[in-house]
């Protein structure tokens, strides 16, 4: 954790002097190349701070293994803090931001402890003057889901069993194509795997990904996400298939519901013909206010040969989720909001006063500022 603050000290004392650099050479007619980037050059930063208290108070302060997000049980924490700039002239663009808090801890886990502190890193170059084509590289965000790292990016506070449990981050090369009339963004993706940015020791094989989103009008759009790849060495090689599908639709100005369904498919052994299953379809509605906010979500999640979800005692993973959050914006950039969510699987999953219990309940209240 301290390794990561230090890192976004620097960037933030580096592009801030590379900010303040260009104007003063504007300033004395040095060069005027440096005043013109600056103006295409944006600042992003973010921080979400929380407290949760899972009510079966796990004596290490985490919560249950499968949630990635907003972990620490009754502690006030950080779940992200990212600072960051981008930069876009029209015909190349780039990103570069960092981070700390319980997100890169419990998400980035399995990468280098260097990586550990990127959010994103990628450059990318326009390769058509008439069309929106682009070929961006490095570490982007997933282009699976309709949740994100960003807390207010989400309706909810927490992030479904789903989103926890399919890739937020990737590494690569993406070929994309966003249509003139907006209706259209189509992308093709090679990839390092299955969220990562080093590959896994012994693995060569290719991954891809695609992505299609089709908004024919203002208050709706449809998205089919995919990716083909395998996550183990080679030796042991096992292909996995998964599709990432789900509508946002605004029935009102102010009710908004998201269907969305995640399945996937991997073999069972390298070269089998037999296949394992999962799949989690979610629901969430949201009426908004002015300033107030409340969404409802209801999600089902099966994983019972343990492809993506570790079983405890070989029993299935079948989880049900419930959750209510209040959300209250204030001023442009300040979010607070508040959630109480329920856990309940088929067979024990939860650790209760030191016995295996088949619920848990937890409530969560967080405070994001993003400018």
């Amino acid at each position: 954790m301290k390794r990561s603050l230090r890192l976004l000290i620097c960037v933030f004392i580096t592009m801030g002097c590379f900010s303040l650099g260009s104007k003063s050479y504007a300033q004395e007619g040095i060069s005027i190349d440096s005043a013109e980037a600056a103006k295409k050059f944006q600042w992003k930063a973010f921080i979400d701070a929380y407290y949760s208290y899972d009510f079966s108070a796990p004596v290490n302060h985490e919560k249950a293994f499968f949630i990635y997000n907003h972990k620490r049980h009754n502690e006030i924490s950080i779940n992200l803090a990212m600072l960051g700039g981008a930069y876009d002239d029209g015909s190349v663009r780039a990103n570069l931001s960092l981070m700390a808090g319980n997100y890169p801890q419990y998400n980035l886990a399995a990468e280098p402890q260097l990586f550990r502190s990127i959010f994103e890193a990628n450059i990318g170059v326009r390769i058509s003057r008439k069309k929106a084509l682009w070929l961006d590289a490095g570490i982007i965000p997933s282009h699976i889901g309709f949740e994100t790292a960003i807390n207010p990016d989400n309706w909810t506070l927490s992030r479904s069993i789903l989103a926890e449990n399919s890739p937020y981050y990737e590494a690569g090369l993406r070929l994309s194509y966003h249509s003139e009339n907006d209706k259209w963004y189509m992308a093709a993706l090679l990839l390092n795997g299955w969220q990562r940015i080093r590959r896994v020791d012994g693995n060569n094989s290719p991954a891809f990904g695609s992505q299609i989103t089709f908004s024919p009008a203002g208050r709706i759009s449809f998205n089919w996400s995919t990716f083909i790849g395998n996550d183990k060495p080679d030796s042991t090689r096992r292909w996995r298939y998964f599709n990432n599908i789900f509508a946002k639709w605004m029935l009102t100005e102010n009710i908004g519901i998201i269907l969305g369904l995640d399945h996937g498919l991997e073999q069972k052994a390298k070269n089998s013909s037999k296949l394992n299953s999962w799949y989690s379809p979610v629901l969430i509605v949201r009426y908004q206010l002015n300033k107030w906010s409340i969404a409802g979500r209801a999600e089902f999640y099966k994983d019972k040969d343990g492809v993506i979800v570790s079983l405890i005692n070989k029993e299935p993973f079948e989880m049900q989720s419930y959750s209510l959050n209040v959300d209250r914006k204030i001023g442009k950039n300040l979010l607070w909001r508040t959630e109480g969510r329920i856990f309940k699987n088929s067979s024990a999953y939860f650790v209760k006063q030191n016995n295996l219990v088949r619920s848990n309940q937890h409530i969560n209240s967080s405070l994001s500022l993003r400018f």
